[in-house]
């Protein structure tokens, strides 16, 4: 169908019709340059998403390891009560290097009450924090 039949069939003067095809056209040249440079920035997003991701397995495969060599020579007696002790001097040293910063990454920190033990003394992880503060 030419364009003068076309324009007859919309009942719209030939100009119009050329009018509209050219904003068509433009539109779609626009789309694809900013989908182009869409892609560039996922592309570039994935690879910051990957070597996060990396990090955070190198991380916790460390600590794992970390955790197994310490557990293998604790003192069975004490082991848990020497485990419950660490995590909460190292959850107590989260608090204290976040006073001040962002709420939402504290409040990942704060504990449930009925996680602490009853026999485990606060003094003791106060001065443990001292000797161990990396500050």
């Amino acid at each position: 169908m030419g364009l003068v039949q076309r324009s007859l069939a919309k009942g719209k003067a030939p100009s119009a019709i050329v009018r509209e095809a050219v904003l068509l056209f433009l539109d779609g040249q626009e789309t694809e340059v900013i989908d182009a440079r869409e892609a560039l920035v996922e592309k570039r997003l994935k690879r910051m998403e990957d070597r996060l991701a990396a990090l955070l397995a190198r991380t916790a495969i460390d600590a794992g390891m970390i955790f197994q060599i310490l557990q293998a020579n604790m003192n069975p007696e004490t082991k848990s009560e020497d485990l419950m002790w660490a995590h909460n001097l190292a959850v107590k040293r989260l608090k204290t290097k976040l006073s001040g910063q962002n709420l939402a990454v504290k409040e990942l920190a704060v504990e449930p009450d009925d996680s602490r033990t009853e026999d485990s003394d606060p003094n003791d992880s106060e001065s443990a924090d001292e000797e161990m503060s990396d500050d």
